[in-house]
């Protein structure tokens, strides 16, 4: 017989949305651990009718706090389920609206990365959310399968990925989900980024035995509404180059390739779901290492746009990456452009580890994308761009610079990037922070989060 516990989610210690039955029993409890019912409080109650957990989901007025507050609570009884060795949970007091965002949590909670387990041997725990539906429940579990294949990319060592091996497996990963008549996978190879005087990738890819490469996917459904091309940033390795990180600096940076995994992610969810509009992915996968022959400060590159751009500082490379994919994007006329990137650590210094910076000078896109992170649980914060940040990239030998002084560095990249769009609404999601976690927190557990997806999916169904 199944070991069974009824958990229900409180926001307040007034228990408004509690059954009569129950009521009176967590009463008591509310009152003797000084619940308020906010976000991160947990308590397991085990006198009354039977074993019961309350979970805090309050404390926060803005829609996208309520929505992360539940995938915490989600990770939070997870991690008590299992340490009790519950097996079934029903949950109740979940609002109808956020159940797939629940349901995908729950089944996000069960990822696990460890280098030679083929099989996730994290305890499984059946969950039954009162408010939810089959059909909810699948397309929250494809979701996070998704998610979680993009998290097992950014977690696998740099000894598991180079350029050439991270392409086989999202081939192989398109194969098995019976994608590949849905979606084309192109490589363009050191040969062809030659040819198309991709000078930005192939600098940044020099001083690897690995040579670069860009990854494009393609998923055109039949009458499609619109077009939107998103990039990624695929750093498989980030030494810094001749300009090298220390230790501190260096030793996450298997993760400077999320950006690509999150719009491959979200690429495959539109092709399984089956979105109207076409979606084309480019990925820049690239090592940025300090090999014989690596580039150096005081070079100059002219970029696929024709742009040439003076490198100061070789762990500037991310956005000389972009440069090329975002002038292959534009020549694409999609309707609109994002790129993700883990690009810099000032975005980190100014928002924190929770929060990405969305760079946009389109209202109606940016709008468009903090809805879908709203509707996701995931954190954004529109940043400035403008004049002020662009004057610090003039060159003095070249066009550009690659860098600008120490301030504003997050909006100086941005400028940068906005140089290599014309027209098309952009926008550029700074993802260095809420990407990958050092160290696990509670309600938060460390490594690779798959921060993204969900919003660029929710994105791609909605804009029109």
């Amino acid at each position: 017989m199944k070991k069974n516990i009824t958990a229900w989610l409180i926001d307040g210690p007034e228990l408004k949305n509690v059954p009569k039955e129950y009521k009176a029993i967590w009463a008591k409890s509310v009152e003797e651990y000084k619940l308020k019912g906010r976000a991160g409080e947990i308590v397991l109650v085990l006198d009354g009718i039977s074993p019961s957990i309350l979970v805090g989901i309050g404390g926060d007025n803005n829609e996208c706090d309520k929505m992360r507050a539940m995938k915490e609570a989600a990770q939070l009884l997870y991690e008590t389920a299992s340490k009790h060795k519950f097996e079934r949970i029903e949950i109740g007091g979940a609002p109808k609206t956020a159940c797939g965002l629940l349901e995908e949590a729950l089944f996000d909670a069960e990822y696990k990365f460890k280098v030679g387990n083929k099989e996730n041997n994290k305890t499984k725990i059946e969950f039954k959310i009162i408010n939810s539906n089959a059909s909810i429940k699948k397309r929250a579990k494809e979701i996070s399968s998704v998610k979680s294949f993009a998290r097992t990319l950014v977690d696998m060592p740099p000894s598991h990925k180079s350029p050439n091996k991270f392409a086989a497996v999202i081939r192989s990963e398109i194969k098995k989900r019976k994608l590949d008549r849905k979606i084309k996978m192109t490589i363009w190879d050191k040969n062809k980024l030659e040819k198309e005087k991709c000078n930005g990738i192939l600098a940044v890819g020099k001083g690897s035995a690995n040579p670069p490469m860009i990854l494009r996917l393609d998923y055109v459904p039949r009458g499609a509404k619109g077009k939107i091309v998103l990039v990624g940033k695929g750093l498989i390795f980030d030494s810094g180059g001749l300009n090298l990180k220390t230790y501190e600096g260096m030793k996450t940076m298997k993760c400077d390739m999320a950006g690509a995994a999150t719009v491959i992610g979200a690429g495959i969810l539109a092709a399984y779901f089956g979105v109207k509009n076409s979606v084309t992915v480019f990925a820049g996968l690239a090592e940025n290492m300090p090999g014989n022959a690596a580039f150096k400060p005081g070079d100059v590159i002219e970029t696929r746009a024709g742009k040439t751009v003076e490198v100061l500082n070789t762990d500037a490379e991310g956005r000389l990456v972009l440069a090329d994919l975002l002038n292959l994007a534009e020549a694409e006329k999609p309707n609109a452009i994002i790129d993700a990137a883990t690009l810099t650590g000032a975005c980190v210094v100014a928002l924190g580890e929770e929060y990405a910076g969305l760079f946009s000078k389109d209202a109606k896109l940016s709008e468009s994308i903090i809805r879908a992170a709203e509707q996701s649980g995931e954190a954004i914060w529109r940043m400035p761009m403008g004049r002020d940040f662009k004057e610090k990239l003039k060159g003095d030998i070249s066009d550009l610079k690659n860098i600008g002084n120490r301030y504003g560095g997050a909006s100086t990249a941005a400028e940068f990037l906005d140089e290599f769009i014309d027209r098309t609404p952009w926008a550029h999601l700074d993802i260095a922070g809420p990407a990958f976690r050092e160290g696990k927190g509670k309600g938060r557990p460390n490594g690779a989060t798959g921060f993204g997806i969900g919003m660029l999916l929710r994105f791609i169904e909605e804009w029109q």
